[in-house]
């Protein structure tokens, strides 16, 4: 009979041990369900988002190659002119220096070879 309740009081440990068990395998089970939707709506987005950086690096390069090419202007002239059209071409330098490195970077991220920024 001792061995009897020996066997019971185990029997009753194991069955708790699994009640226990079986309640974190649901909960692991949740979770993993709920990271898989979390998982596949991020996937989704970003699909979404590299098609639409596509979208906007054709369209940046249409741009450009539309845009005429800078105008060279005589350096000394500069210093003829008005101090205010000194900053705007100043200005507009710094926008195309930007501009061609902002292009090398992209140029660079998409494993591109690119030349020095001139």
């Amino acid at each position: 009979s001792v061995k009897m309740q020996e066997a019971s009081s185990e029997n009753e440990l194991l069955n708790k041990r699994m009640q226990k068990a079986e309640k974190l395998i649901t909960k692991l089970w949740e979770e993993n369900c709920s990271s898989h939707d979390v998982i596949s709506k991020l996937k989704r987005e970003r699909k979404i988002l590299a098609k639409e950086v596509k979208s906007l690096l054709t369209e940046n390069a249409q741009r450009r190659e539309n845009m005429s090419p800078p105008q060279q202007v005589n350096r000394q002239a500069l210093f003829l002119g008005s101090a205010e059209k000194r900053l705007l071409y100043e200005l507009e330098e710094d926008i195309m220096s930007s501009l061609k490195l902002h292009d090398k970077f992209l140029a660079t991220s998409r494993g591109e070879i690119v030349s020095p920024v001139v």
